[in-house]
């Protein structure tokens, strides 16, 4: 079923190379203001997915998606689980994904350029997935004198190793796949859609004569060969949203934060084209 979506998502036709990949080192996507300023420890919290382009939650099927953040400012590290529900036919499910956010880089132990991490599917501490690892930058941010940032948007392009060019269909550039991703997320479920509305303004912005970075904007509309996933959407949120991650839980063993397993209709999730491993720990 999953690939007949992306099939059809892709319309079954050559498409041209997009000129955006391949992709640049991610720190010349990163605004050096955003950089300077970046404060990890208001990266905690529960956030609300207003649009994105993503591996996952399967593009057209995906509503009322949360990240759930827990910051360790200490080790510089982020425990993030991605909460979402699917609506198929008569029935729904909610899922959930664990993922680790670094930033150490694993190639080097070096610090990572301020507000750039490393996304573990490699050397998860769940192993959640296996083989892969990319790198996420928060290119923008708007900080309203609170705990927690009012809106934040995290940038992708690419993974290591380069993604299956099956992923891509007959979509590929020069017979390679990349994830071209951007996520925007608010703090407030009710500033959803004026959030949206600031959020297109400053990727919109953003470039090598405004913000002495490259551009990003094209991620929003540019599914050329190459790029993946073939859609960007906005979030559907509705009064009736799951909502099944409300609190969170420390593993003792992963020493991880999550959320409850035990809670209704759960299930973990993979990236498109990713595989699970043989051996799941679960919180």
């Amino acid at each position: 079923m999953w690939l007949a979506i992306l099939q059809a998502a892709a319309n079954a036709e050559k498409v041209s190379h997009s000129p955006h990949v391949p992709c640049q080192s991610m720190e010349e996507y990163m605004p050096p203001a955003m950089s300077k300023a970046y404060n990890m420890s208001k990266h905690n919290g529960t956030w609300y997915e207003v649009s994105y382009r993503d591996l996952y939650p399967w593009g057209p099927l995906g509503r009322c998606q949360q990240s759930i953040k827990y910051v360790n400012v200490e080790q510089g590290y982020v425990d993030d689980y991605f909460v979402f529900t699917t609506y198929e036919v008569f029935f729904k499910k909610n899922w959930i994904s664990p993922q680790r956010e670094n930033h150490t880089s694993g190639a080097t132990g070096k610090r990572h350029m301020n507000g750039l991490v490393d996304m573990y599917v490699r050397d998860s501490s769940l192993k959640f997935i296996t083989h892969y690892e990319w790198n996420t930058a928060y290119i923008g941010f708007k900080d309203d004198g609170k705990d927690q940032y009012k809106w934040v948007i995290e940038y992708q392009c690419g993974t290591r190793p380069g993604l299956p060019k099956e992923v891509c269909l007959d979509r590929t550039a020069d017979g390679k796949c990349f994830f071209t991703g951007i996520q925007m997320f608010v703090r407030d479920r009710e500033f959803i859609e004026e959030g949206r509305k600031e959020m297109f303004e400053y990727v919109r912005s953003l470039g090598p004569e405004t913000s002495n970075s490259s551009r990003v904007d094209w991620v929003m509309t540019d599914f050329g060969g190459g790029t993946m996933p073939p859609w960007f959407k906005n979030v559907t949120w509705s009064d009736n949203c799951p909502l099944p991650c409300k609190s969170g839980i420390y593993n003792e063993e992963t020493k991880m934060w999550g959320c409850p397993k035990q809670t209704e209709d759960m299930e973990e999730i993979y990236p498109i084209g990713f595989k699970k491993a043989d051996e799941t720990t679960v919180v």
